[in-house]
Parts: structure tokens; sequence; C-alpha cells
């Protein structure tokens, strides 16, 4: 796959248009605001902003000087900016993050340049993936994905597709996989079919989340075999980490090895580290629930840069070894952890686990106020695996307090959840 993308001057009078329209609502200014301090119609403003009307050069100059932006549409800035952009969209495709970090620099470094100009909804586009796919989607950079929403009814096909793209990963990154899915799924049809291996990625990892296994496997060998043929080996290894997961949560555990020890061997061949954290913390979680508890302190400190996994199962050697200071000082690392801090889901998860583990201390009403909030929470997004977690120790709760019928209700309902075929219809 290779990216190539075209910038047409003869869509200049929409791009203008929309570059005026982000230009206001990020002045926070009404149409009628900027009617007022232009002395402009304001429904004149409305179609140039749409780019029904062609406005005269001095009309332009003077709502530009209003809010201060000098628009550029020449061919330098063009050329500079489309480079940049094939360069960074076709390794964040190949999931080589690193090697986007200089072009994203640069593109921060000059942002004022390219947001007053033809690029500005590419531009934007392209910051706002590279911070989905990175996880790393700032409170800056948020605010302005908000801005591009309102003006998503001007985009071309395919800046829709990116624009759900990013909404899917988005919403994936925060636990939400069932707004991540039909994301997604929008994204897949339409635009330009050759990104549809990446957005596949993504629509599995979600269907993992949601149970729905069988599709999850069909997509993912189709979509391995896509990858291998552009010669995209890291974004098929990714797929089968979690069809890996998958397995795990099947109990297929010589599945779960199998997947595994193709991921692990091109990560030790390629020496790709992040690839072997995965592979090690997938195993070591493997390795629990077979209770092999000498196998998964040997693979989990396999691991070199922890992730939520990894920080889970080590809770659990700790507090399998007796020693709840190393859980409570790992579960107040977690606390901390960037991502962590801006994801719900995940910080419900570890105070539970931590409470479970006897390393937090949770009074009766607030430990059953958060199942229940988590089960909320899990059952609106999808998020069948921890639905399951919080169902498993709400009905333990309930039947070690004597409460019969609610944990026989639960029981129910979770009995229902894990029919996968049900979920599946």
């Amino acid at each position: 796959m290779n990216i190539n993308l075209q910038i047409h001057k003869k869509h200049s009078q929409v791009i203008l248009g929309i570059t005026l329209r982000y230009a206001r609502l990020k002045a926070n200014l009404s149409l009628r605001d900027l009617s007022e301090l232009a002395n402009i119609s304001h429904t004149f403003i409305a179609n140039i902003e749409t780019g029904k009307v062609v406005a005269n050069s001095e009309t332009l100059r003077d709502l530009f000087a209003i809010l201060h932006i000098e628009y550029r549409d020449d061919e330098t800035l063009i050329s500079e900016f489309t480079e940049r952009y094939n360069r960074v969209f076709n390794n964040l495709y190949m999931d080589r993050l690193e090697r986007t970090l200089d072009d994203i620099s640069i593109l921060e470094a000059e942002e004022e340049k390219y947001l007053n100009s033809i690029v500005i909804i590419d531009y934007s586009l392209l910051r706002f993936l590279h911070a989905a796919i990175s996880d790393s989607m700032t409170s800056y950079l948020r605010q302005n994905l908000d801005l591009l929403k309102r003006v998503s009814s001007l985009l071309s096909e395919e800046q829709q597709q990116v624009k759900f793209l990013i909404f899917g990963i988005d919403a994936y990154n925060h636990g939400d996989y069932k707004r991540g899915y039909e994301m997604l799924l929008q994204a897949r049809k339409i635009g330009n079919a050759s990104i549809d291996p990446l957005i596949n990625d993504y629509v599995i990892r979600c269907e993992v989340k949601m149970f729905m296994f069988m599709d999850a496997q069909q997509l993912a060998d189709q979509t391995i075999d896509e990858l291998e043929a552009d010669i995209n080996y890291m974004r098929a290894m990714k797929v089968r980490l979690s069809i890996a997961y998958s397995h795990m949560l099947l109990h297929k555990y010589d599945a779960v090895d199998l997947y595994l020890d193709k991921v692990c061997h091109y990560g030790t061949e390629f020496n790709e580290l992040s690839l072997l954290d995965q592979c090690h913390s997938i195993r070591a979680v493997s390795y629990l629930l077979q209770k092999r508890y000498q196998d998964v302190e040997r693979t989990v400190n396999l691991v070199v840069h922890d992730n939520p996994i990894s920080l889970i199962v080590k809770m659990d050697v700790a507090a399998y070894q007796g020693n709840i200071d190393r859980v409570r000082e790992m579960y107040q690392h977690a606390m901390q952890d960037v991502i962590l801090v801006h994801h719900k889901r995940d910080q419900m998860f570890f105070t539970l686990v931590a409470h479970t583990l006897q390393a937090y201390v949770l009074e009766e009403t607030v430990y059953v106020a958060k199942l229940e909030e988590l089960i909320d929470f899990t059952k609106a997004h999808m998020d069948l695996e921890l639905l399951m977690f919080a169902y498993d120790l709400l009905i333990v709760y309930y039947r070690q307090s004597r409460h019969y019928k609610q944990a026989l209700e639960l029981s129910e309902q979770a009995r229902g959840i894990r029919s996968f075929g049900q979920l599946n219809s």
C-alpha cells in the first residue's frame, strides 16, 4: 500500500470556505458575530463557508483580517505538505510510529501555516490519525477534533473515511468497542480500499472484545494475507496478537501458543521489543488461567516495558507470593500511568483488582457500587471481557452475603452473555 495524497486546486473554493468556518469556530464567533464585525450579510458569509459562492479578494481580505489568518494555496506549500503527509500515513499504516516522530514534530511546529491553507483538512486528519493510533490524543487535539465534526459535511469521501477511522480507533482506545466497531465499519464502506487492512486490524480488535470470535478469526485470516502480501509484517503480527488473545479468552491454550510463537519468532528476529512485550504479557495471562504459576512469573518478568496486562499479572504474582506491599506499589504506579489516567474503564478495573488482592480497601457499599458502575459501562460499550469480570465478582459477593436470588439472576445474565453464538447473531 502506498498512499499518494492529491490536493486539487479546483476544490480551493470549498477548502477556503472550510478554513474560514474553522477559524470562525475556533474564535468562538457566530455567523452573526462575524457579520457585524465585517459589515457583511451573514447569509453571504455562510455561502462562502460552504463553497456556494466565491467572494472577491477585498471581502476575503476583510474577513481573514478579522480572524487573523492568511490563506495559502501555493504549489510550494502543497508539494511540501503532501510529501510529508504521504510519508507519515504510510508509516502509520505499516505500524512504524517511531518513523513518524520527526515529521509530526515539524508539522506541529508549522501548524498555523497549514491550518490557514488549502491543506487544513488533510493536515488535521493526519494529526488526529497519528494521535489515535499512538493513543496520544491531547485535550488540545480533542478540542480541534470537535471542531472538525462541525465541518464534516464538507469533506470528500476519502477524508470522511479517515475521519471515521479516527473516531473508530479513538473509541476503541477508550473501551467503547460498540461505537468503535460502528465507526470502523463506516470507514470500510467508503474511500480508499487500499487502507482496509488497517481498518480491519481495529475491527478485529473490537470484535475480540465483543466476543465475536468467529467473525474476528475469519477477518483476521483474510487481513493477515493482505498485510503480508503488502509486506506489512508488523501490523500482521498485531492481528495475530488479537487472535491469540481471543483464543486465550476461549481457553484454547494450544492455539494461543501457536499464534504467539510466530509473533515471538518475528519479534526476536527483528528486535521488535513492543511485540515481544505483548507476547510475553498474553502468554503470562494464559499460564495464569492454567494455574502454571512458575511459568507465569518467569514469563511476565520478560516484559521490558510494562503494559496494563503485564501489570495486572505482576500484581497477581506478588499477591500469590504474599507480598501485598508490592501489589499496592504496582497499583499506585498503574493509577499514575499516563494512559490509564485518561481511561476510566482501566482505572475501575485496576481498583477492583487491587481490592480483590487486598491491596486497596473499598467499603462494602463502595465496592458494590463500583462493580455495578463497571457493569453499566461495559454493557453500554460492549466490553464483554470486563463485563464478565464484573459479573463474576458481584455474583461471588452476593453468594457470600447470602443474597442468593440476586446471585442467581446475575448468573443467568452471565450465562446468556457467554453464549457466543447469541452475541454474534
